[in-house]
């Protein structure tokens, strides 16, 4: 059996990074507190509100949907 599992991977750290921010600025300049801001860099996939997507592109110069990118997995039994 094949099954193909899709992996949400958040691109925040290279984003920010390339704008030279530190999280301690990011979570200023975006009024995110900066421990939920790290829990949003290194998790997988954490529920990150409209508010949030939306601060964090204003601040980042990019689109919400360039703040996490899908990788696809095939499985094979």
């Amino acid at each position: 059996m094949t099954v193909i599992v899709q992996t949400g991977v958040c691109l925040i750290p290279q984003l920010r990074q390339k704008r030279r921010l530190t999280q301690e600025q990011l979570a200023e300049y975006t009024g995110i507190n900066r421990t939920r801001l790290s829990r949003l860099e290194t998790k997988l996939r954490d529920d990150m509100t409209l508010t949030e997507a939306q601060a964090l592109s204003k601040v980042l110069k990019c689109s919400k949907d360039d703040l996490y990118t899908w990788l696809w997995h095939i499985v094979e039994d």
